[in-house]
């Protein structure tokens, strides 16, 4: 199973931007999660998605819905919600199981490391529940321990 590593989200070209790491050869045996919009889920070109890394999904990106551009970020954990949220995690457990032994590292961008929660600041309506059942399911995806990739030159309390 593949180690699930959180990441603290940088612009700069380094560690934590995930479309700078998806591009680089010491990450290629790896898969990156992100959230995003629904309607966003399957497209490839470079008119949607986050930024340029949804020219990867399906390959080495995955997005996971968050929000409709329809009807606003998901704010409560309902039936529609949770199966668009199993779909999301669907294709990745796929990949993971398609790609056994080439894939050994999950990334994905945390908002909060003291309760390690995946970014969602760019959809500031998700509910807290969602948050949650998203971990849950990134969870699932080893029987390790969820590890936290910090920056050298972090400043903490």
């Amino acid at each position: 199973m593949p180690n699930i590593i959180a990441v603290e989200f940088t612009s700069n070209d380094e560690i934590g931007n995930i479309l700078w790491m998806s591009q680089q050869a010491k990450f290629a045996s790896a898969i990156f999660i992100y959230v995003d919009v629904e309607e966003r889920i399957n497209a490839t070109d470079g008119d949607y998605g986050y930024m340029e890394i949804s020219k990867m999904n399906g390959t080495q990106c995955f997005p996971i819905a968050v929000c409709s551009r329809k009807f606003g970020c998901y704010h409560c954990l309902n039936a529609f919600t949770r199966q668009i949220i199993d779909m999301c995690f669907r294709r990745i457990a796929n990949e993971l199981e398609k790609r056994q032994g080439e894939i050994d590292t999950v990334f994905f961008v945390a908002s909060d490391f003291h309760n390690l929660l995946i970014d969602v600041r760019e959809h500031s309506f998700v509910g807290n529940d969602v948050v949650n059942y998203i971990m849950q399911n990134i969870c699932k995806l080893s029987d390790q321990n969820i590890k936290i990739f910090v920056k050298r030159n972090r400043h903490t309390l």
